[in-house]
């Protein structure tokens, strides 16, 4: 899974590089010793309410397509506590908005993963 850090142009250029690299360099490694890799998903993180935000968002939609989660995390403060605390946001706040976004991105993860393998395999 790939997680991009919504509204910044870094992460958007970064995230491609990201891809680049697995594409060009370690796919075909893996596929040399019989194994692969699959991308599960992209999760925009860290979302804002600005045009940037927006545009960026947009473009990974183009291209990374049907691969980015509809569920997106929004910045909370709740999260930033959980961070602090060393616990999950769902045991600190389980009403906020932080752990409702991470609740409903799980219940999306399983629903791509069920009946599949680990994301690395050995063929």
């Amino acid at each position: 899974m790939y997680l991009v850090k919504s509204g910044d142009a870094y992460s958007l250029n970064g995230i491609l590089t990201f891809e680049e690299i697995i594409e060009e360099q370690v796919k075909p490694l893996l596929e040399l010793q019989g194994r692969n890799i699959n991308l599960l998903g992209v999760l925009i993180n860290q979302t804002k309410n600005t045009n940037v935000s927006q545009h960026i968002e947009d473009q990974l939609v183009d291209y990374f397509k049907e691969k980015v989660f509809d569920t997106k995390v929004r910045i909370n403060s709740a999260i930033q506590e959980a961070v602090v605390l060393k616990i999950s946001v769902i045991e600190h706040a389980p009403k906020s908005n932080g752990a409702l976004d991470f609740t409903t991105l799980a219940h999306e993860v399983v629903k791509r993963t069920k009946g599949k393998k680990a994301t690395i395999q050995t063929a």
